[in-house]
């Protein structure tokens, strides 16, 4: 199986040649044009580490691996009014006709294509993603037990895809079978249960999006809980800890803050 080489390496490297191919979208050059353009497509057996699903967080940037969740969550994140809703369809379409954008589709921000039921519905996505996965479920699968769902579960692709969970929900199979069957591999998975999408009923009242004073604040919570965990949970070289320390600067300084503030070891820094 092969990946984008720009997603390879730590959250930090893959988040840096991200924002290279989002650069590359801006200037007109289409998601396939860009990957190759950017390192194209390695071999996965050849590079150690994990292929991580969920992102971002604490420990999947800390890990080396592909980050798959990294292009769609720049995307949504920073450029969501600019590219990814203006040109939603088009990089569905190049993301599903592809064994690797499949891949970045099963990743946890894949989810934005498949969240609105009736839109996801009329579109056919939910047959076309789950088709497109069987058609490349032996490549998943080849590479072992070295999917990731944030850098902490180590395991097969479907139990560790939350967006694919999603898609099976909304096609009418019931979470405990999901969870029961899930080590079946979605193929089989999806020959015990086909999925019927029109036969889901969605919640009646879903929940409202967060306002920017709600995202703000989980935004602060968030990540001053991401520093101090570094320092109180986990037992980091110190190389290591001022490395994802200055990637939590980053994120915290775009939003406009001051680490100072969020860091509550922020004197004990070296």
């Amino acid at each position: 199986m092969k990946l984008p080489a720009f997603l390879y390496g730590r959250g930090r490297e893959a988040r840096r040649e991200t924002r290279k191919i989002i650069t590359r979208l801006r200037r007109g050059q289409t998601l396939p044009e860009a990957v190759d353009e950017l390192g194209g497509l390695i071999e996965v057996a050849e590079h150690p580490g994990w292929v991580i699903l969920g992102g971002p967080s604490q420990l999947a940037g800390a890990r080396d691996g592909f980050h798959l969740y990294r292009l769609l969550a720049e995307l949504e994140e920073r450029h969501h009014d600019e590219i990814l809703e203006p040109h939603e369809e088009a990089l569905f379409e190049s993301l599903i006709s592809r064994e690797w954008g499949v891949a970045l589709l099963m990743s946890s921000r894949g989810s934005y294509f498949v969240l609105n039921h009736e839109k996801t519905l009329a579109n056919g996505r939910y047959h076309r993603l789950l088709d497109a996965a069987c058609e490349h479920w032996p490549a998943f699968e080849s590479i072992g037990p070295r999917w990731s769902e944030s850098g902490s579960q180590l395991d097969r692709p479907l139990p560790c895809s939350r967006t694919l969970e999603i898609v099976l929900l909304h096609c009418n199979i019931p979470f405990e079978v999901i969870q029961a069957e899930q080590q079946l591999g979605l193929p089989e998975l999806l020959r015990r249960h086909p999925p019927e999408p029109e036969k889901y009923t969605p919640p009646s009242a879903p929940p409202q999006p967060r306002t920017a004073e709600e995202k703000r604040a989980w935004f602060i919570s968030t990540y001053s809980d991401y520093y101090r965990s570094l320092v109180e949970d986990f037992d980091l070289p110190p190389k290591h800890l001022r490395s994802t320390r200055e990637l939590y600067d980053e994120d915290v300084l775009a939003e406009g803050l001051d680490p100072a503030d969020l860091d509550p070891y922020w004197n004990q820094r070296d």
